[in-house]
């Protein structure tokens, strides 16, 4: 990977992994950040801690059902579900 986002996650993505070891590192593979993660996978971090993401897809969490049986309310897509879940711990 070539360019900005070889550079990016040489910069950004290895530096943050290597200083602060976090135990995990959600990447949005949605779209471009699929070539940040998989540069991340060549750098050789491992899949435990980097972990592939696709934000606009279905919410994990299943919408809560109105008195009909349909589905009310409830996040949108992942990215709505992951911040939902992280505001309530």
């Amino acid at each position: 990977m070539n360019g900005l986002w070889g550079r990016s996650a040489r910069r950004c993505g290895n530096q943050f992994i290597r200083e602060d070891e976090p135990d995990k590192v959600n990447i949005d593979v949605g779209g471009l950040g699929i070539g940040v993660y998989d540069r991340l996978l060549e750098m050789g971090h491992r899949r435990s801690v980097v972990n592939s993401v696709n934000f606009g897809g279905k919410p994990i969490e299943p919408a809560p059902l109105d008195e009909t049986g349909k589905p009310a309310g409830g996040p949108a897509n992942r990215r709505a579900d992951t911040w939902s879940n992280l505001n309530a711990h």
